[in-house]
C-alpha cells in the first residue's frame, strides 16, 4: 500500500509540477486500540514516530515489519534512532521502491 501511495504521488507530481505532493510514510506492526472510530495505543504512536523520522518521499519500516516482509522487499538499514516516548534506540529500514519477488 505504501509503495502504491508513493507511486501515485510520483505520477501526480509528473502530471502537475505546479502542485507537487510528497508524503513521508512510517510503517509498524502491532495491535491498535480502537475507540470511537479512532485508533490509539503504543503501536500507533510508534508508527507516527517512525513517520516523523522519514524524509519526503521515503517509506520507513520498523525492525519487526522488516522481519515480516522478509526478502520480498529490499530495504536499506538506517542508523539506530531514538524515538520520543520509547526507550532506547530503534533500527529502521528504508523500503525500496520495488518489490523483490
Amino acid at each position: 500500500c505504501a509503495l502504491h501511495i508513493q507511486d501515485c504521488l510520483r505520477e501526480q507530481r509528473a502530471n502537475n509540477p505546479e502542485t507537487p505532493l510528497r508524503a513521508r510514510i512510517g510503517v509498524h506492526n502491532g495491535r491498535p486500540l480502537p475507540e470511537e472510530g479512532r485508533l490509539f495505543g503504543a503501536s500507533v504512536n510508534f508508527a507516527v514516530r517512525v513517520c516523523g523520522v522519514a524524509e519526503e518521499g521515503e517509506i520507513l519500516v520498523s525492525d519487526c515489519v522488516k522481519a515480516l516482509i522478509g526478502r520480498h522487499y529490499a530495504c536499506g538499514e538506517r542508523p539506530p534512532v531514538g524515538l520520543k516516548g520509547f526507550a532506547g534506540t530503534h533500527r529502521l529500514h528504508a523500503l525500496a521502491s520495488v518489490a523483490v519477488g
